[in-house]
């Protein structure tokens, strides 16, 4: 009995540094989600801007209305009687003249209203460029760093899992022996070794479905800000081909 309890601490130990690829891969999970909600309120600041722009822009809109539809109401003037007093033509050519000039200096008004109206427009077209141009690269800046943690994670957990491999094979290995082995085997040890073996075969599945998660959010935040990736090395198609492989490793 002594020489049967001798591969035991084996088997144990075998199984119980796997745990450490599962909490790599959460960790990661929660790095990109917190960078996502960074991100976030910076890709909505140009929109605020913007938002801000157009509402002034409308109002100027407004107050050009306002202005032409006083111009339309002077310039309906009654038509002249077939005989008027002189005193009376001449009020009404006063009249006609004041009329004249504060339709001109509303026309001056409206084309002020109109050149500031033109300025604003530039102005708010450069500020977007300029806005675009400087989320892209804080988003840029950003996705770089997380591509960064993220590759060094991914060579993390491909050494993980090539450890995990080892130390299952060899406790399958250590399950085979025992069971065509002369020895008698207690069935109670026997099936605390098959469940570790098939715990340790779980990991597989886990550490895949982890690392399927991550490449769906950096690919999700990638779309939703617009950026496109550079050719050539792609993280997100390297964690996702890892991932696929250690699923199918597991079956």
């Amino acid at each position: 009995m002594d020489s049967e309890s001798q591969p035991r601490p084996q088997s144990f130990a075998a199984v119980s540094e796997p745990q450490t690829p599962s909490r790599e891969a959460g960790s990661v999970i929660r790095h990109v989600a917190l960078l996502s909600v960074l991100l976030a309120p910076i890709a909505f600041i140009p929109y605020v801007i913007t938002r801000r722009q157009l509402g002034k822009l409308r109002r100027q809109v407004e107050e050009i209305g306002a202005t032409t539809a006083a111009l339309r109401q002077t310039a309906v003037e009654k038509p002249l009687p077939s005989a008027m007093p002189k005193h009376d033509v001449a009020g009404l050519r006063l009249q006609i003249e004041r009329n004249a000039a504060e339709r001109a200096k509303a026309l001056s008004a409206v084309h002020h209203q109109l050149d500031d109206l033109r300025e604003e427009m530039v102005s708010l077209r450069n500020m977007e460029r300029v806005s675009q141009e400087e989320v892209g690269q804080i988003v840029d800046s950003r996705l770089q760093e997380a591509a960064v943690k993220t590759d060094e994670a991914l060579r993390f957990i491909i050494g993980q899992q090539e450890s995990l491999q080892s130390h299952l094979f060899k406790l399958e290995s250590e399950i085979q022996t025992l069971q065509s082995g002369p020895q008698a085997v207690n069935s109670a040890e026997l099936h605390r070794l098959l469940e570790d073996a098939r715990l340790a075969r779980g990991h597989f599945t886990s550490i895949g479905s982890s690392l399927g998660d991550i490449a769906t959010i950096i690919q999700r935040i990638e779309i939703e800000l617009g950026h496109e990736r550079a050719l050539g090395y792609d993280p997100v198609e390297r964690l996702r081909v890892l991932a696929l492989r250690m699923q199918e490793e597991q079956m």
